[in-house]
């Protein structure tokens, strides 16, 4: 989970899908996440959000410090991997980052590695 730094609730809102996914339902959170408001996607807000998807609440709080942590292990991860945004997508020695590559060009890459 590598929250984008842009967003100003990325990392409560990133910390909540963990926690919900150590439960199991991480694509319920993943999806009442992105429905919300991003203003409501605050510690609270998120809370909220866990409830619904089914979370329970007790454990969601006995949780966040392994979530935290799980957040904190991939954002290193990331940034050692040479990740400075997302989406990012490493196709042999090739990085390609951000969403504007087209299949033609994604293709390519793939071809060019498979050399």
């Amino acid at each position: 989970m590598v929250p984008l730094p842009q967003p100003p609730h990325a990392m409560a809102a990133g910390v909540a899908w963990c926690c919900a996914d150590m439960q199991g339902k991480g694509e319920a959170m993943a999806r009442a996440l992105f429905a919300a408001d991003p203003d409501a996607l605050t510690p609270t807000g998120c809370e909220h959000l866990a409830a619904q998807a089914g979370c329970d609440l007790g454990r969601y709080h006995r949780d966040l410090p392994l979530a935290v942590g799980r957040v904190a292990t991939d954002l290193l991860h990331a940034r050692a991997a040479g990740i400075h945004g997302l989406p990012t997508l490493f196709v042999g020695g090739a990085q390609l980052l951000g969403a504007d590559h087209d299949a033609a060009e994604l293709v390519a890459t793939i071809d060019r590695a498979a050399r």
